[in-house]
């Protein structure tokens, strides 16, 4: 078995859509790949850029890639991680991060988490 390809991202800033984008480009070119993972701030600035990130949250739109970041911090990362927290396979104490929506998640705190 291969080891898995992992694409490596800095802030995304809640700009969705240019990221997996930019992700569809990548993978047609050198991919496919096994998972995305987002290590700068992942939530937008400014309020305005929220309803991208929405869309992606509330499955309006799919991501394209198991998607995993870190940074929880931003305009809507708060509200995000509330709403994440009250899905069932949230709840109770969770060392492998919360699952947002289809194929995101945040990584939040420490703990670890078995990709491969």
């Amino acid at each position: 078995m291969a080891p898995p390809r992992i694409l490596l991202c800095g802030d995304v800033f809640g700009r969705l859509n240019q990221l997996f984008k930019r992700v569809s480009t990548v993978s047609k070119s050198t991919g496919p790949f096994d998972a995305l993972f987002c290590v700068g701030q992942f939530f937008p600035e400014e309020s305005e850029s929220l309803n991208e990130l929405m869309d992606y949250i509330e499955e309006q739109s799919q991501i394209p890639i198991p998607t995993y970041f870190i940074g929880d911090y931003g305009v809507g990362a708060a509200k995000v991680l509330s709403i994440a927290s009250t899905h069932l396979e949230n709840r109770g104490f969770k060392i492998d991060g919360l699952k947002i929506c289809n194929n995101l998640y945040c990584l939040k705190g420490s703990g670890k988490v078995t990709l491969h």
